[in-house]
């Protein structure tokens, strides 16, 4: 799968405020925790809406 880095993403000063904090404290390198915390999201939104890793709605 290929990333297309050609946009980046802006963020809120507040919200980017929190991230440099949460990379600081995680040993994590900055995009590297934005880009899990937009994986986990997504992941959060697939499973409120009862969605398999494919897509398909469950049950």
């Amino acid at each position: 799968m290929s990333i297309n880095t050609s946009h980046p993403i802006r963020i809120r000063k507040e919200l980017n405020e929190i991230i440099i904090g949460l990379a600081e404290h995680s040993d994590m390198e900055y995009r590297d925790l934005v880009a899990y915390l937009i994986a986990e999201g997504l992941n959060t939104l697939r499973l409120r809406s009862n969605l398999n890793e494919e897509g398909e709605v469950i049950g």
